[in-house]
């Protein structure tokens, strides 16, 4: 959609949906994640027999990696439309160079938690490069938004904190129209009723039939 929203000359548009997928991502994600850590003991304890303990220490920093790591992919978008492929697979790159490096030096001090270190400092720092490269080229970003991109460290505060943040978050990003602005909700609205006009249509043909 991005990609066909450009060639047709609507750059304004995909730095809308772009900034927008971005922020909702940061979110979304985070709560995913919250709850894949209220489930992480379950799991660990029973199904894996507590053979992997220090696997369930790490992994609210593992969560925080895989959603920068999600958030990069996402990023990555602008810099396809501009036709600047090389330029994310540049911040890759070096988003790799970092995380071998970091493990070289944190590996053989904290073992698994300098891994785990490692990877996430690198995957932020992979994210930041493409963020930073996309703003010069014309590409726009809302606070809210930057502070969705470092909402996912809530996530070493445990689940049940990240949990209560997304929500606060949301709620008062929805309340101050912060989230979802009145454009925004114009367009939900009008998408709302097309499928419900298309569903009706559908409907009312099968039974005509």
């Amino acid at each position: 959609y991005m990609s066909c929203d450009w060639e047709q000359g609507r750059q304004k548009e995909v730095v809308r949906k772009l900034d927008l997928s971005l922020l909702w991502s940061g979110l979304a994600l985070t709560f995913v994640a919250a709850i894949g850590l209220l489930v992480a003991p379950v799991l660990f304890r029973f199904v894996l027999d507590n053979k992997y303990e220090e696997g369930l220490a790490v992994m609210p920093l593992t969560m925080v990696g895989c959603v920068w790591f999600g958030l990069l992919a996402i990023a990555n978008n602008y810099l396809w439309c501009r036709e600047k492929a090389w330029l994310a697979s540049l911040a890759v790159s070096l988003g790799l160079v970092a995380n071998a490096a970091l493990n070289f030096w944190w590996l053989p001090r904290w073992g698994l938690a300098g891994a785990v270190a490692a990877t996430a400092v690198a995957n932020l720092a992979a994210l930041a490069i493409v963020l930073v490269l996309s703003q010069r080229l014309g590409m726009s970003y809302r606070r809210i938004t930057w502070t969705a991109v470092g909402f996912p460290l809530v996530l070493c505060l445990g689940p049940l904190a990240a949990l209560v943040s997304v929500g606060l978050v949301v709620t008062i990003g929805l309340f101050r129209g912060w989230l979802v602005g009145p454009a925004d909700w114009d367009r939900l609205w009008a998408w709302s009723a097309g499928r419900l006009g298309r569903c009706l249509s559908a409907l009312s043909g099968s039974s005509q039939g």
